[in-house]
């Protein structure tokens, strides 16, 4: 990857650290489990929003958990590499895209987002977020 290419997606790692902890918590962010849960949801919603059914997830599921399991960070660049290729075969600029969803997450409130964060909670997909004390 060349410089700049570098430079945009640290640029995005640091902003959505800088957010993730300020909205849930440091663990939230840190919690292996947590961030791989938000991974599958995004990435069930965006097969969704491009047609599969239900049944489509479901037979991935069963293949996917039919063989052993890969290494995360081989894992990762699949995605990615993935994903690029989606954004390509569908003409959506990647980089374009996670900016504005980046914009749009910093401009509200982040009780918005706790709230939606202990639904997810509450139904059994997220897990409890931990603040740091507010000190007086």
């Amino acid at each position: 990857m060349n410089q700049h290419g570098t430079s945009i997606v640290r640029d995005f790692q640091r902003r959505i650290r800088a957010w993730t902890t300020r909205c849930f918590g440091l663990a939230n962010l840190t919690s292996k489990r947590e961030r791989a849960s938000r991974h599958v949801e995004e990435s069930v919603e965006l097969g969704q929003a491009l047609g599969l059914s239900p049944i489509d997830v479901a037979r991935i599921v069963h293949r996917v958990y039919s063989r052993p399991a890969g290494t995360a960070d081989q894992e990762i660049a699949g995605s990615m590499l993935t994903l690029l290729a989606l954004c390509e075969g569908v003409g959506i600029d990647p980089i374009a895209v996670t900016d504005k969803e980046l914009n749009r997450i910093e401009s509200h409130d982040v009780a918005h987002f706790r709230e939606k964060h202990q639904a997810k909670v509450d139904a059994g997909t997220g897990e409890p977020m931990v603040l740091p004390e507010k000190s007086t």
